[in-house]
């Protein structure tokens, strides 16, 4: 009997203390579950506050953002108001050159001359008298320095490749009573080219940035914004081509065979070069704190190159001249392809 009673005994007190743990790690598991979950609630309803925080502040953020016209970037900003003022001075020279018709006693030197006097300026100018800012910083690392890079690329193709595709598309000649050439076009031309796309691509740089930073603009989602940039730069490019070709009507060494679709609709051809390198050209340094290297700044120019240069054959192969087949520019015409 002793012996049943203190197994009996035992094994109660076993059951008693077996049920007493599992109990006890029940309660203990429910703690620590329900306190997870507190705290995993906590941290939730913490993160989504941050988040909500977050984007009220970018949402006040961009309230409080007025739209701007120049660069954030000292660097930039300095450069994009130097290349306007610059604008003023080689644009004064041309029309004294157009409105005297100096031009009619030019020969290859004056010519010659003309390239260098409105195109080295862009250079030798921030070169020679720095501002604050770009006295701080390598030459190579001054946004000036790079625009130019990135636009001497362009300038250079633009004549001795896409040259010959607008003379073939708009059905056009010139004739001017040069010698010095390179790939049949006057070497003057390569120059001259270099002062037009310093200032249309500053001016549209600039009007670009003014757009972009808008609240219209910016309270807009990203199918918008791409329609309201794709509509801008068709615009800003279509007048800019038209704009050229209007004001060159004057010197009697460009002739078409029809002038009014030349203006009309070979604008939109020639509006191709700026549809691509207006907003690539904006890309430029805008970041502060993601500013290209030279090497960076020529790739993607050549870049841009490419991307016209596609633009403009398939033009050729679907399109064609807007006045018809007309080879009145063929003695010019120095791409086989192209010619035929």
């Amino acid at each position: 009997n002793i012996n049943n009673n203190h197994n009996t005994n035992t094994k109660n007190n076993i059951n008693n203390n077996h049920n007493t743990n599992t109990k006890n790690n029940i309660n203990n598991n429910h703690n620590t579950n329900t306190k997870n979950n507190i705290n995993n609630n906590n941290h939730n309803t913490n993160n989504n506050t941050k988040n909500n925080n977050t984007k009220n502040n970018n949402i006040k953020k961009n309230r409080n953002i007025s739209p701007i016209w120049f660069s954030s970037n000292p660097s930039k900003n300095w450069g994009e108001k130097f290349f306007l003022v610059y604008s003023f001075f080689w644009i004064s020279i041309f029309a004294l050159v157009v409105l005297l018709k100096l031009y009619e006693k030019f020969n290859d030197f004056e010519y010659l001359l003309l390239g260098f006097v409105v195109s080295f300026p862009s250079f030798l100018y921030p070169l020679c008298f720095p501002s604050k800012e770009d006295s701080k910083l390598p030459i190579i690392k001054r946004y000036w320095f790079k625009a130019n890079i990135w636009i001497a690329i362009i300038a250079f193709i633009g004549n001795y490749l896409w040259t010959h595709y607008f003379l073939l598309i708009m059905a056009a000649n010139y004739d001017f009573p040069i010698k010095i050439e390179l790939n049949k076009v006057p070497i003057c031309l390569y120059f001259v080219t270099h002062a037009y796309f310093c200032s249309y691509h500053s001016f549209t740089t600039i009007l670009l940035r003014r757009i972009r930073t808008t609240q219209f603009y910016l309270k807009s989602n990203s199918i918008s914004k791409f329609l309201i940039l794709l509509i801008v730069v068709f615009l800003l490019s279509y007048f800019t081509a038209f704009a050229e070709a209007f004001t060159i009507a004057s010197v009697p060494y460009y002739s078409f065979v029809d002038r009014n679709k030349a203006y009309l609709f070979g604008s939109v051809f020639y509006g191709i070069y700026f549809y691509v390198s207006f907003p690539m050209f904006y890309r430029l340094d805008e970041n502060e704190n993601k500013k290209w290297s030279v090497s960076k700044t020529a790739i993607d120019s050549f870049a841009a190159c490419m991307i016209v240069t596609i633009l403009l054959d398939l033009w050729r192969i679907t399109i064609g001249p807007i006045a018809g087949e007309n080879s009145q520019f063929a003695f010019n015409c120095t791409i086989p392809v192209l010619c035929n």
